[in-house]
């Protein structure tokens, strides 16, 4: 694997990898951060499959789940309230795969399979936008004003025989359009699945997909420049249809990307989960593998990350980051059952973590959780 950083087009820094031979490298969650917090979110509304987006805006967090559709909830983890309804009527939706939020307005943006549905942050529902013409959307992220709609790269999905040509579209907070982005490669015929991304860093947007090697930042003003590659070589995901998911073993499968000030940071499969910091400044790395059900293409059960070392408390794995008045975090999830299975532990019991006090709140948690609550918040301060 061969990765560039660049902060423009014509200026490659040049970092190399390649996962076949890279060493584990274990990193302490102190070595990073300086505090972490447990959050856990309250049962009155269960919490089923959430799908990947987990939004911060002002004192509330937002998420999507697959039966109880968008919910709000308190920085303490307190049900607010749902976003929308579910279901098939005027202003509802059926699904709510990714969100968007206008962080100034508190606006939640949702996929409702080809039709952009908007909402207030009291759960209004306000318009909504079709794509139906266009293609398949992959993601949505709004920034500066506008909410970017990323389309799949995979005209497999595309229904009808519809084959977009843009790469993506930009709207603005009327959902006109105020840019189109042609394709710059043509598309692909996989038939199984997807895997893409956006992340936000530095008033960017980056996208990301599978298929391709090239990480994109769309600037303010609409330039599309590439921003880094990650070049997966005879490991590279085939573009075409295969007959078995056993053709995808040993190929290198992109999970995750964000980035924070300090670090790049990448989860992929290689064979097992791995998830890899790379440090900005000079290149180096920490590298630390996952347990858990791997399937390739789909992973479920992960555990492992990185060491905490602040509470004592289960492996740390990041979802994402953001930042906030001026502070970055990152985040993640952690089923009940996990911080159980670890407080029991003798390893647990036998840690003299940093922070001892953090210990305790974690031990007195772990109690008060059933195995079938609600996920943990795992929220993570990174240091400046």
């Amino acid at each position: 694997m061969i990765l560039f950083l660049s902060c423009n087009q014509d200026d490659h820094d040049l970092y190399s990898f390649d996962p076949r031979i890279l060493e584990e490298k274990s990193v302490l969650l102190s070595d990073i951060a300086d505090d972490i917090t447990f959050i856990p979110f309250d049962n009155s509304v269960p919490l089923d499959l959430i799908y990947s987006d987990i939004l911060f805006c002002r004192n509330s967090i937002y998420l999507s789940t697959k039966d109880n559709g968008i919910l709000a909830f308190s920085r303490s983890g307190k049900f607010i309230r749902p976003i929308g309804t579910k279901g098939r009527g005027p202003g509802e939706y059926t699904y709510c795969y990714d969100l968007a939020i206008d962080e100034d307005k508190e606006i939640i943006y949702t996929i409702d399979n080809r039709i952009i549905k908007v909402y207030s942050g009291t759960g209004r529902f306000i318009r909504s936008f079709s794509v139906e013409d266009i293609g398949s959307i992959d993601n949505i992220d709004f920034i500066d004003s506008k909410l970017f709609v990323i389309f799949d790269m995979n005209d497999a999905l595309n229904m009808n025989d519809a084959k977009t040509e843009l790469a993506w579209l930009a709207l603005d907070s009327l959902c006109k359009i105020v840019w189109k982005q042609e394709r710059r490669l043509p598309g692909f015929e996989a038939n199984y699945g997807f895997g893409s991304g956006t992340y936000r860093f530095m008033n960017q947007l980056f996208y990301w997909n599978f298929f391709t090697d090239t990480v994109y930042s769309i600037l303010p003003d609409f330039t599309e420049t590439p921003s880094f590659v990650i070049k997966a070589g005879d490991h590279r995901l085939p573009k075409g249809r295969i007959n078995s998911l056993a053709v995808l073993e040993g190929k290198l499968i992109v999970k995750n990307v964000f980035e924070t000030k300090r670090f790049l940071v990448i989860r992929y499969s290689f064979n097992k989960p791995t998830l890899v910091l790379i440090e900005k400044e000079n290149y180096g790395h920490f590298l630390s593998y996952m347990s858990g059900d791997d399937g390739g293409l789909f992973e479920w059960n992960l555990t492992g990350g990185i060491t905490d070392d602040l509470s004592g408390g289960p492996a740390f794995l990041p979802h994402s980051s953001f930042e906030e008045n001026g502070v970055e975090y990152m985040f993640g999830l952690i089923d009940p059952w996990e911080i159980k299975s670890h407080v029991d532990s003798p390893d647990f019991k036998n840690v003299k973590p940093i922070f001892p006090e953090k210990k305790k709140e974690l031990k007195n948690l772990a109690a008060s959780l059933k195995e079938t609550d609600n996920p943990v918040l795992v929220l993570v301060r990174l240091k400046n």
